[in-house]
């Protein structure tokens, strides 16, 4: 499953380390696609993860990324 990560704050932060463990015990279920924030540069990266747009974008973000998987 692809996830866009929307917010860089805490709970955007726990939801990349959640995944990144889960990635190092060898669950593989799910990919962090790219991360949305209004406070990051696009172009930039958030823990290693591409930052793609702001939260206004997030419609844009989704069709550039595929469906988002809720």
């Amino acid at each position: 499953m692809r996830l866009i990560v929307a917010g860089a704050g805490n709970a955007g932060l726990k939801v990349v380390q959640i995944i990144a463990d889960s990635h190092d015990a060898g669950d593989r279920e799910y990919e962090i696609a790219a991360v949305i924030d209004d406070s990051l540069e696009k172009g930039s990266e958030f823990y290693g993860y591409p930052v793609i747009g702001g939260m206004s974008d997030l419609d844009e973000v989704e069709e550039s990324v595929g469906q988002l998987d809720t």
